[in-house]
């Protein structure tokens, strides 16, 4: 559950944290390659504690060296911790009790995680963060269509806010709304996050079923409603 990894020693006994230490485990990463993982350390975030961050090495057979699988995130940590579950081409997560993947703290999986949508969690009144956490990965790679098609550049400024207040609104003067989510893609576009990347018009023709002229533009509202779990503002 979580973050935590729970090995099954031979004996039948789990494993305790000190003895996952220097373990090699396979898992898929974020682009679905599976490979052998070495676990190097563990330890809780200090920013929330029901994180559990590893460091992870692979073995590099051209340098003969193990180097690490994370690229150092904001912090400069080049931590990332295991998920339960796989997900496809689509960018789709799904429910999988057998197989997980590894995520780094730098990577949009993982970020998604660190801001708090969590997808083992719920929310007081039951609703399934599984689900906003998948809104966040369609956010943050800005997949409009919900096609698994991102549609930005690394380090771009974003502001995030959702209507349970996990992420709240901070008002930066100098960004302006971009588009409305949930676990589907945009569910409304005002704009698009970066022009070169690609226009309102190119994304409308990407999936013209799903974004058109009743939901972009001057027609998409910065609110929330059933289907608007997420608002972002951009550049």
């Amino acid at each position: 559950m979580g973050t935590k990894i729970r090995a099954t020693k031979s004996d039948g006994g789990i494993a305790t944290k000190e003895e996952l230490i220097g373990a090699i485990l396979v898992a898929s990463d974020e682009a679905g390659v599976r490979e052998s993982f070495r676990i190097d350390s563990i330890e809780a975030d200090p920013q929330d504690m029901d994180i559990l961050l590893y460091s992870f090495s692979v073995y590099d057979s051209f340098s003969g060296q193990w180097v690490s699988v994370c690229k150092p995130d904001m912090l400069g940590r080049t931590k990332g911790f295991p998920l339960a579950g796989t997900w496809n081409v689509k960018g789709q997560h799904l429910h999988d009790s057998k197989n997980y993947h590894i995520t780094c703290t730098s990577a949009t999986i993982g970020k998604c995680v660190l801001m708090g949508y969590k997808p083992w969690k719920k929310t007081k009144d039951g609703k399934d963060l599984w689900n906003y956490h998948q809104a966040c990965t369609r956010l943050l790679r800005a997949d409009y269509c919900g096609n698994g098609k991102a549609h930005t550049r690394d380090g771009t400024l974003i502001e995030i806010f959702d209507q349970l207040n996990i992420q709240a609104d901070s008002h930066a003067p100098e960004l302006k709304f971009e588009a409305a989510w949930n676990d589907q893609g945009a569910v409304c576009v005002k704009k698009t996050r970066i022009q070169e990347v690609a226009t309102l018009d190119i994304v409308k023709k990407e999936c013209p079923e799903r974004l058109n002229l009743k939901n972009t533009g001057e027609n998409c509202k910065e609110s929330f409603d059933s289907k608007k779990w997420i608002l972002n503002r951009s550049k």
